[in-house]
């Protein structure tokens, strides 16, 4: 076909806006070529990809009340292409990308009921995503027709994260009590280190006081009753001694007296009448 015929298929076929903005440029009546006129076309009606706004619809995808699981996919689909890869490309670093956000939000993007039971089966990806999530929205509807039962794939699936996930709970029960378990083993052996290290020093060295073990000095019966000497024999004398300050077997009067006594009288002797008269008292 001559580019005459397709530019002319090409107004044939315009509508509404297309169709009033040919004719009122006269301009584009004189272009003969068929990919330039495509193009002014384009660029007036043709919204280039906007990121912003790509993200933004990225970011509010939901599944709403009765919108299927279906529909939800293709949404997050096409949405999650647009931001991710606008040109379509097929580089593999871009297209697993893009794989893996379809994924994370597509069950983002569910209902919570549905959601928690799909994290839990822990789909690799995209479509298995999908495929489960369907799987879980028969199940929790009422009346359940639309279950896939002859699918062994996916009934496979859920059986086998089922499992795997109890086993994961019960090792997870079992690792936290055995860490129980330890704190209190440790809290038992650390806490009295040093009671028994005091007992043990109170074991080792005997008290100063009367010689024996298991306490000190300053507990001492004898301390106490005000016996200083290692056992029991000079007691009473000894705290007599200390409470009266005076020979144990002599008066307070009488000591002082003899010493009085005793002083004066060995300067009143005849013979030491000369060295005290030397004196000076």
């Amino acid at each position: 076909m001559g580019e005459t015929k397709k530019i002319l298929v090409l107004k044939l076929n315009l509508k509404d806006e297309a169709l009033k903005f040919l004719v009122s440029n006269p301009k584009l009546e004189e272009i003969d070529n068929f990919d330039s006129l495509v193009k002014k076309l384009e660029e007036k009606f043709c919204k280039k990809p906007n990121f912003e706004e790509a993200q933004r619809k990225f970011n509010n995808l939901k599944q709403k009340v009765s919108q299927s699981i279906s529909d939800l996919a293709e949404q997050v689909s096409s949405t999650t292409e647009k931001l991710s890869n606008p040109n379509n490309s097929e580089e593999e670093n871009i297209v697993n990308l893009t794989e893996k956000l379809k994924l994370s939000k597509f069950i983002e993007a569910l209902r919570p009921d549905i959601r928690i039971e799909v994290k839990k089966l822990g789909p690799k990806n995209f479509k298995s995503a999908v495929a489960i999530a369907k799987n879980i929205d028969n199940a929790l509807s009422d009346d359940g027709a639309e279950l896939n039962v002859t699918d062994s794939g996916i009934n496979q699936i859920l059986s086998q994260q089922l499992s795997t996930n109890k086993q994961i709970l019960e090792l997870s029960e079992k690792v936290n009590a055995i860490s129980s378990q330890n704190l209190c083993v440790n809290s038992l052996t650390e806490a009295p280190a040093t009671n028994s290290n005091n007992v043990q020093s109170y074991q080792q060295s005997p008290c100063q006081i009367c010689g024996k073990l298991n306490h000190k000095a300053n507990n001492c019966f004898h301390y106490t009753r005000g016996n200083y000497y290692r056992g029991n024999s000079r007691a009473s004398y000894n705290r007599t001694f200390r409470a009266n300050n005076f020979h144990p077997y002599r008066s307070r009067a009488n000591q002082r007296g003899n010493y009085g006594r005793g002083f004066r009288g060995n300067f009143r002797t005849a013979s030491n009448r000369g060295f005290r008269n030397n004196l000076n008292f």
